[in-house]
């Protein structure tokens, strides 16, 4: 029995490939970058947009308080004070 068949049976596709990539010369590694930079602000400006909406909709139906959600917001994106006024949460 071959390896890759050996590690197809007894692994996950997840575990093969995490191996296969750590199995990685010097190199390599100059050549595989972690994430193309565009690529990367994007997916935090979209996880960012999805835990603005969660917030505010919590401070919407009243099961957060408003100053709560203010100070959230203020943590979690530069541009809080546009949101926090176009949604009129502050008080």
């Amino acid at each position: 029995m071959s390896l890759d068949a050996y590690a197809a049976r007894r692994y996950t596709f997840a575990t093969i490939f995490l191996f296969r990539t750590t199995q990685t010369t010097p190199t390599d590694r100059k050549r595989m970058p972690s994430g193309i930079e565009r690529r990367r602000e994007i997916r935090r400006r979209r996880t960012r947009r999805k835990n603005v909406a969660k917030v505010l909709a919590r401070a919407k139906a009243g099961t957060m308080e408003k100053a709560e959600a203010v100070r959230k917001l203020r943590l979690m994106t530069p541009g809080a004070d546009i949101i926090i006024e176009r949604e009129k949460l502050a008080t």
